[in-house]
Order: structure tokens, then C-alpha cells, then sequence
């Protein structure tokens, strides 16, 4: 029996979001960085590992790069953490 999680499935949405909004301009590590983590949360939930933290924390550490990769969120970041 397959054991699905929805946040994951959210997750990985979220992430291939973000990788499709990506400028061509922008820096190849952030594209690095998501197509990473697209296929560790895809290969995650494949594989119904659906409390792999380590999967989970690198796809935000992705979603955070592919933010601070954008100008005026970078500035909005900057601001509220000091």
C-alpha cells in the first residue's frame, strides 16, 4: 500500500513553480539548487519516504535561494532580518 502526503506533493508543486518562474538570467546554482531538490522530494515521494526530513529541508534551503534570488524579495529579506 502507497502511503501518500500531500504536503509533499505540495512541495514538490511549490518547487517546480519556482523553477519554472525562474528568470534565464538568474544565477545557475539557484537553477541548480531547485532541479536538486525537484528530483530528491519526486524520488521522496516515489519511494514513500514521506518524513524524510533531510529531503524536506533541502527543498526550502532551494525555495529560500530561489527568493533571495530575486531582487526586491532579496530587499524585503534584508530588511526584516536585520
Amino acid at each position: 500500500m502507497e502511503i501518500r502526503d500531500e504536503s509533499l506533493e505540495k512541495l514538490a508543486e511549490l518547487l517546480n513553480a519556482a523553477r519554472t518562474a525562474l528568470p534565464d538570467t538568474a544565477d545557475p546554482s539557484v537553477k541548480r539548487l531547485l532541479d536538486e531538490a525537484v528530483d530528491e522530494v519526486q524520488q521522496a515521494i516515489e519511494n514513500g519516504e514521506t518524513e524524510n526530513f533531510t529531503v524536506r529541508q533541502r527543498a526550502w534551503t532551494a525555495l529560500d535561494s530561489f527568493f533571495r534570488s530575486l531582487p526586491s524579495i532579496n530587499t524585503l529579506i534584508d530588511w526584516f532580518t536585520g
